[in-house]
């Protein structure tokens, strides 16, 4: 399997390992361009640099504090800071799934569960031009000191066809009111897929370690992994 990203318009699409070498046609834009490369090789685990850097999207997500999933008016914002969140979505040219729009983590009250805190994400992910059994989907999260807290995974197990697309609902754990007061910025990116073939591509990281060591220099390619919380 061989895919084509077109240089003008970004549009991915996967095509036989035949056409590798070849010049193919966008179809949205009809741009030529070269497929360079098949899927397998530019997927190889711990490997970066693939087809091109990545795609950054970023919005603000207003400001510090915590929302009541059940009570809205009973958030709690920080008014006496002008420091507001950012939610960065880093897309990878070399995967067949990506977001679809800017989606970020945002710390809450959740009343259904015990009054506990959490941080929760409501997103969803599309798959482009093949159909898709698992979905990897990862969250960075920053505090307002610039160090980077805690990698937070969640998984969409589900049959998705192509050009389909699935929204889900995820939540983790806060250990402390601190850890919610002083969350700055997350980077959300799509980390794997499976293919409803069973070959799994990775993403290529290298445009999620650049966006994450503008927070922090010390932030290497093993923070990327979940990890117990220290």
């Amino acid at each position: 399997m061989a895919v084509f990203t077109c240089p003008q318009c970004g549009h991915l699409q996967f095509v036989d390992d035949r056409h590798v070498g070849k010049k193919a046609t966008c179809p949205k834009c009809k741009t030529q361009d070269v497929v360079l490369q098949s899927a397998v090789a530019a997927n190889t685990p711990g490997k970066t640099g693939g087809l091109q850097s990545g795609n950054v999207r970023k919005r603000t997500a207003g400001k510090l504090g915590i929302h009541f999933q059940s009570c809205p008016e009973r958030s709690v914002w920080n008014n006496d800071s002008t420091i507001v969140r950012e939610w960065i979505i880093i897309d990878s040219p070399d995967l067949p799934v990506q977001f679809n729009d800017i989606y970020g983590v945002m710390p809450h009250v959740d009343l259904d569960d015990i009054k506990r805190n959490v941080y929760r994400a409501d997103f969803e992910v599309r798959t482009i031009g093949i159909s898709a059994t698992a979905v990897e989907v990862r969250f960075l999260t920053f505090d307002v000191w610039g160090e980077h807290v805690r990698t937070l995974s969640a998984m969409v197990i589900k049959d998705m066809g192509a050009d389909s697309a699935v929204r889900q609902i995820e939540k983790w754990s806060l250990f402390s009111d601190n850890e919610a007061w002083e969350y700055l910025a997350c980077i959300g990116y799509i980390a794997r897929v499976r293919t409803a073939e069973g070959m799994v591509l990775y993403a290529d990281t290298g445009a999620v370690l650049r966006e994450a060591q503008l927070f922090t220099e010390k932030f290497t390619e093993a923070d990327l992994g979940p990890k117990a919380p220290k």
